[in-house]
């Protein structure tokens, strides 16, 4: 199977779109201001280009191999401006409809935009944000209605050239590897409107119609559309549309992944091929893992600048490991220096001794390594002082991390009392922070701050103002922050003295317990 390792690399050494980088875009409903459409507007050209053949080859369980024989008329190949290599995968298992759907039409050729995330760019999210099976998701139709939900799988991938490198030929077979393919499932051409190649939401439309004259709910709605080929764009801006240059896929079923292998299959006869650096890998990170032994048959298909899609497990309790972009196999590379190896993601919430193995497509063990994960290292959490400020007048305490807002309370009269606790910054890197919420009373001038979400809304849903969130705090914190309630006043004081939360309790405040904690 075509490996895109090589030319990705060159594409960013390059910093520039000239060679044959994997990329795709999810098909899905988005608004029309960020739907990935075409941008050509010149004139059509339908009758200079074919597609004689397509083959399928080298399946495996989230792989393919699609081979597009391909015609181009010669007076076409010096005004080619750019030319991308297309397959466009829809797949749609169940719909449940709450209404029926107005349908909308659309004249004229389907045809694909050339613009996506390329394979380099894909990470352990966006993965799976454009390869994988979307489940109940809203149907939109027309109209702007919601009109029930769906699951469905549905992407468009490409290879782009803007210069020679794709060969330039009046005919040829380009080899175009899909990804993002689920195991044990057909895909091919199934249900398909009279129209034949049809964009993703009309097929959506169209099959939502036919559930819902059918009684509202089909989990076997069994469509399923594959077509490949290509688009041409020419220096003048006339261009080839995907319609006119593709054709079906024929039918094909992926296999299933191998069962993953037990800690006891780990043996001292299949120990040795696979090596990491100091035998460490770093969790939350991706680990080069060297195979030393590598099988004749897989070194032949790298040598020829094709991959081998195998699997990866971390242990005792076996794992698979995804790849660096989210992909769920392993992609058996060569780098500069000969050697071969793979990479994988290693789980943030790894951390010790364990094991690495490697199994082929067919399950058989290739071999394992023991290593050492580093835990991943804890952020450093920045300190954000929350500023105590008291009114002679009214007798209200106020809480705030502004400096200014704090500044401008004393000189209007209100006493400076110094930073009560210390909250922490915003960092999307620390999955401890919890926010605070405050609100606002504009009858008495009371403030109120809360980690309880229910608790806010019931507020703002009484009358006090939603003055959202005020501070975040991080659970791991060791520094207690008591909340205390004065029954008469209706304020809410919180501090992080014990002796301050026992003496203001006795003075007949009703003490609230632990409101959040403070880093100090």
């Amino acid at each position: 199977m075509k490996n895109l390792g090589k030319l990705a690399a060159v594409v960013v050494a390059a910093c520039t779109l000239f060679g044959g980088v994997g990329t795709a875009y999810a098909d899905g409903q988005s608004d029309s201001s960020t739907a990935i459409l075409p941008q050509t507007t010149g004139n059509v050209i339908g009758d200079k280009t074919s597609v004689s053949k397509i083959t399928v080859s080298d399946v495996g369980a989230h792989t393919a191999n699609v081979a597009i024989d391909y015609k181009i008329d010669k007076s076409l190949l010096p005004q080619i401006k750019n030319i991308c290599f297309v397959a466009d995968v829809q797949r749609i298992t169940e719909i449940t409809t709450t209404a029926k759907p107005t349908l909308g039409y659309a004249w004229g050729p389907y045809d694909v935009a050339c613009s996506g995330v390329s394979d380099n760019d894909l990470t352990q999210s966006t993965y799976n944000q454009i390869y994988g099976l979307h489940k109940d998701q809203a149907i939109v139709d027309v109209a702007t209605k919601v009109v029930g939900k769906a699951t469905y799988q549905g992407f468009t991938r490409f290879y782009y050239f803007d210069d020679d490198t794709w060969g330039n030929k009046e005919s040829g077979t380009f080899n175009l590897t899909l990804i993002g393919l689920n195991p044990n499932t057909t895909y091919g051409n199934r249900n398909l409107s009279q129209s034949g190649l049809a964009p993703f939401y009309g097929n959506l439309w169209n099959q939502t119609l036919k559930v819902y004259n059918q009684g509202g709910h089909s989990s076997n709605v069994n469509f399923s559309q594959l077509y490949a080929g290509f688009r041409i764009e020419l220096k003048n801006g006339d261009y080839v549309p995907f319609a006119y240059a593709a054709k079906q896929v024929p039918d094909f079923t992926t296999t299933a992944e191998p069962a993953t292998k037990p800690s006891t299959d780990l043996t001292d006869a299949n120990k040795g091929s696979l090596q990491t650096s100091d035998k460490t890998v770093n969790a939350g990170s991706v680990a080069r893992v060297y195979v030393n032994n590598l099988t004749k048959e897989c070194a032949a298909k790298v040598e020829k600048g094709e991959s081998c899609f195998w699997y990866s497990y971390i242990y005792s309790n076996p794992v698979r490991l995804t790849g660096p972009d989210g992909s769920p196999y392993a992609s058996i590379e060569k780098d500069s220096a000969g050697k071969y190896y793979f990479e994988a993601y290693i789980p943030d919430s790894y951390s010790g001794d364990h094991k690495i193995s490697l199994v082929d497509e067919k399950g058989a063990i290739q071999g394992w390594t023991d290593v050492t994960v580093k835990k991943k290292p804890v952020p450093a959490v920045k300190p954000v002082a929350v500023y105590r400020v008291y009114n002679r007048n009214s007798g209200l305490h106020h809480y705030t991390t502004s400096k200014g807002e704090r500044d401008n309370l004393v000189k209007l009269g209100w006493r400076d009392e110094g930073t009560s606790f210390t909250a922490a910054a915003k960092e999307a890197a620390n999955k401890n922070l919890k926010p605070v919420y405050r609100e606002y009373n504009p009858n008495d001038g009371n403030h109120n701050w809360t980690m309880n979400k229910g608790e806010h809304d019931q507020l703002v849903k009484i009358g006090w103002r939603d003055e959202g969130i005020a501070w975040y705090v991080d659970s791991s914190a060791s520094t207690n922050v008591y909340r205390l309630y004065n029954p008469n006043s209706g304020e809410h004081v919180y501090t992080t003295s014990k002796g301050e939360y026992d003496q203001v309790g006795k003075a007949g405040w009703r003490q609230e317990g632990i409101a959040w904690k403070s880093l100090k």
